[in-house]
């Protein structure tokens, strides 16, 4: 025994190999299963070759990636480069996602129909809020594809690319969102709340918390409009405020 593993005599490592891997673990995970068993000093050298030697395994195996990924170039402030997407149906309704590069501040627009008209409007409406970003990446679908759309842009001086079909990781600061949010919102509803209080608390949660992939790890709202956004988790440190207000109140009383 080697602790509370067997020690396998290499006459019989080759037959237990076989054993381990009857249900075609990944080299992970038999290793792992390997490991709470059976020892011997090459084992984790044997699991590799054993499985890489396996050919249903390797029938369907993931393809290795074509080139390596390229990464964006890291914008230098906030909503200089803007990434959209569209998430749902989610009972009927669609959401329009916003998501800065910057700041990861990230808006999110309720809608029951995804047409470039009313893309349009909505963006238009959310830049008049935040300015026109330089560049606006989305991926090839029809609302962003259309002339209409192409226009839009032009005319507001906006930079729209769209990424490579069939490729939608190129846009993956939204498609990570879009997975990101629907989680969120599932876990948030369990059992209770409507659709727009569950956003409205992912929205106010997602904004405030750090974010490791913001300038400094601050939260998106620090790092988008340089303040904290106040929560009723703010309730749980003293403040000065409302004393001061009082005192000044009593003064103007008299």
């Amino acid at each position: 025994m080697f602790g509370e593993r067997l020690v396998i005599p290499s006459s019989f490592r080759k037959r237990c190999l076989h054993h381990l891997h009857r249900g075609h673990p990944g080299m992970q995970r038999m290793k792992a299963i390997a490991r709470s068993y059976v020892y011997w000093p090459s084992l984790d050298v044997d699991i590799v070759a054993h499985v890489s030697s396996c050919h249903h395994c390797a029938a369907v195996a993931k393809s290795p990636p074509r080139s390596a990924p390229l990464s964006w170039p890291k914008p230098t402030y906030p909503w200089q480069r803007v990434h959209i997407d569209y998430a749902g149906p989610i009972e009927g309704e669609y959401f329009l996602l916003s998501v800065d590069a910057y700041s990861k501040w990230v808006e999110i627009v309720k809608t029951k129909s995804t047409t470039a008209f009313t893309t349009i409007n909505m963006l238009r409406s959310l830049f008049a809020r935040l300015g026109m970003p330089e560049t606006l990446v989305s991926d090839n679908g029809p609302q962003f594809a259309s002339a209409e759309f192409d226009k839009f842009c032009l005319e507001n001086g906006v930079n729209h690319i769209t990424t490579a079909p069939y490729h939608p990781q190129s846009n993956g600061q939204a498609e990570r969102f879009v997975d990101t949010f629907k989680r969120s919102v599932k876990k948030i509803r369990e059992g209770k709340g409507a659709i727009q209080e569950a956003l409205d608390i992912f929205l106010i949660t997602y904004r405030t918390t750090p974010n490791p992939a913001t300038p400094e790890g601050k939260s998106p709202s620090e790092a988008m409009f340089g303040r904290k956004i106040r929560t009723s988790l703010d309730l749980l440190c003293p403040s000065t405020v409302p004393a001061v207000e009082s005192t000044i109140e009593a003064k103007i009383h008299r």
